[in-house]
């Protein structure tokens, strides 16, 4: 017979919640349904057309919740896989698919804690426990926005955001803006380009200080916990014609933010080394804001973080998370006793052929099912 955990993993590797469009209604259903056989009280939350939360509570404590959070989306599955990306592959002690990893394997993981908890009056009489299967996460967070505007949880609360951690307690990740950066310059025939201003060498010039800025701020270690921040460019676009100079350039970049940076400072920034590099006065500079999320932090000292650590077994070395998530829109909406933690690699999610260790699996559902226990 399959264990539980798996069973719940395959059906939600099969509901292809691929972000955009989502369409994550379908395993929200699904979850809301299978947690309602098993004594839960289950809503949804619609956040826009075929987009949902689903909420299960268990338990009738209004002083103590326990929260066990992640996203239903994943991120497109590309080409090139050698297993077939949404159906659940098992072998050699892995589990394939798309979100395998990031992060239905940690959804299905704290399905299958909260059914044992849930079989535990006493526990019950003391804390309610609550699952949170959020849409959107891989582009918005309008699930996670949804959710915390719309609930009203316990006197004192504790969120574990199941990320993939490698089941690793981290309590911080760098903040997230991305910019839209359009050089303009002076259209003209390839075969005269002095007639014209090419925008792609001023961006080219503008990168590569860009890159200067990035290695000197590595230098200083001055983040805490968090790693250096970086600007990393992501998209470069060009194009009228193969025989013309453009007239703008355009690039998309990514920037991993630490604490006290702000959407002002960067933009200044951005705008002082576009100053600094370009050879032509005549070149223009334009800056879109497309995104702007905050640092997440927590902190060590919280009652979710030692009880997370104490649940692992102790000695736990408590750092930060490489990606970005949802905590802070939790933390800055009142959940402040929140850590992330789960099974499975970000270096493996959004990867071709994404996996996870079934070793992990089985470690989030006795991780979750302790910090249920001991919370």
């Amino acid at each position: 017979m399959k264990e539980l955990v798996f069973e719940l993993l395959e059906r939600m590797i099969a509901a292809d919640t691929t972000n955009p469009p989502g369409n994550e209604a379908q395993a929200a259903r699904y979850i809301g349904e299978r947690l309602r056989q098993e004594g839960f009280q289950v809503n949804y939350q619609r956040v826009a057309e075929g987009r949902e939360n689903v909420i299960a509570s268990v338990g009738d404590s209004s002083a103590k919740e326990i929260i066990l959070t992640g996203h239903l989306d994943v991120v497109p599955a590309g080409e090139g896989w050698k297993k077939p990306p949404f159906e659940m592959t098992r072998s050699e002690g892995k589990i394939w698919g798309r979100g395998s990893s990031d992060m239905k394997g940690a959804v299905a993981a704290m399905m299958a804690a909260a059914v044992k908890a849930a079989k535990k009056p006493k526990l019950l009489s003391e804390k309610k426990i609550t699952l949170v299967f959020v849409c959107d996460e891989e582009v918005s967070g309008d699930g996670s926005r949804v959710f915390v505007r719309n609930y009203h949880p316990a006197k004192e609360t504790l969120v574990i955001i199941g990320e993939p951690t490698k089941m690793q307690v981290q309590i911080a990740h760098r903040g997230i803006s991305r910019f839209r950066v359009d050089i303009g310059g002076q259209q003209a025939h390839a075969a005269t380009p002095e007639k014209g201003i090419n925008p792609i060498l001023e961006m080219s010039r503008f990168l590569l200080a860009v890159e200067r800025f990035n290695q000197d701020r590595a230098k200083k270690q001055q983040y805490g916990i968090l790693p250096p921040p970086v600007i990393t460019p992501t998209i470069l676009h060009a194009e009228v014609k193969e025989n013309m100079i453009p007239p703008v350039c355009s690039a998309l970049l990514d920037c991993r933010t630490v604490e006290g940076e702000t959407e002002e400072m960067l933009r200044g920034q951005l705008t002082l080394l576009f100053l600094e590099s370009r050879q032509n006065s005549q070149t223009t500079f334009q800056l879109e804001t497309l995104l702007c999320a905050p640092v997440g932090t927590s902190s060590r000292e919280s009652s979710c973080c030692r009880t997370a650590v104490q649940a692992l077994g102790g000695g736990q070395t408590v750092g930060c998370f490489n990606g970005s998530t949802d905590m802070p829109i939790f933390t800055e909406n009142g959940y402040r006793n929140t850590i992330i933690c789960g099974p499975g690699s970000l270096e493996l999610a959004h990867q071709i052929d994404e996996y996870v260790e079934e070793e992990q699996i089985r470690k989030a559902v006795g991780f979750y099912e302790n910090f249920l226990v001991l919370a």
